[in-house]
């Protein structure tokens, strides 16, 4: 069986990890910086759909974590794509 405290961290890089996938893939197929940070209302509301309401319903007990800690960590990957696409929009710019 896997240890719940490495089970618990693996989730939160995968919350980390999708959020930005979520934000770096349309513009790294194009979108403009605009196009693509004018998603992140849209991504957040998902995320907050998916923690507090999907979770709840669809996930087991005994691997459901806190719904507001896997909600912030999706937050912490929007973050910092957003911040890592600035930061190349202005280097390029």
């Amino acid at each position: 069986m896997i240890d719940p405290k490495v089970f618990d961290q693996v989730a939160q890089l995968s919350h980390v990890g999708w959020a930005m996938l979520v934000i770096m893939t349309p513009y790294a197929l194009g979108c403009s910086l605009a196009d693509t940070l004018s998603i992140l209302p849209i991504w957040i509301g998902l995320a907050a759909w998916k923690e507090f309401y999907w979770d709840s319903q669809h996930e087991a007990p005994d691997v459901r974590g806190s719904g507001l800690r896997d909600f912030l960590f999706y937050c912490l990957g929007l973050t910092i794509a957003s911040i890592a696409l600035l930061l190349r929009w202005k280097a390029f710019a």
